[in-house]
């Protein structure tokens, strides 16, 4: 049974999903150092897991490249979300 199980498994969960996972971590983690509101936070990992050079860079292997992006994209964030705080008064 448990054969089955681990055939299943790696027939399903591909290298991209396993670095997509690392990749969330590491971006959780500067989202939460960066961005306040959970909300804001929650926004911001969206556009980072459906950046399409993050999913090119995944589907490569190539998570480093990916790392990198995420950055790129939760700083754009991060600077969207204070312009709109700042023009709404808060």
């Amino acid at each position: 049974m448990s054969k089955l199980i681990k055939e299943h498994i790696q027939v399903h969960i591909t290298e991209k999903d396993v670095l997509g996972v690392d990749l969330q971590d590491y971006s959780r983690n500067i989202a939460k150092m960066k961005i306040p509101g959970q909300g804001n936070r929650r926004d911001a990992l969206y556009k980072v897991a459906k950046d399409p050079y993050v999913q090119s860079s995944l589907a490569k292997g190539n998570l480093p490249e990916a790392k990198v992006r995420a950055m790129e994209v939760l700083e754009a964030f991060q600077e969207s979300a204070g312009t709109l705080s700042e023009s709404k008064g808060e």
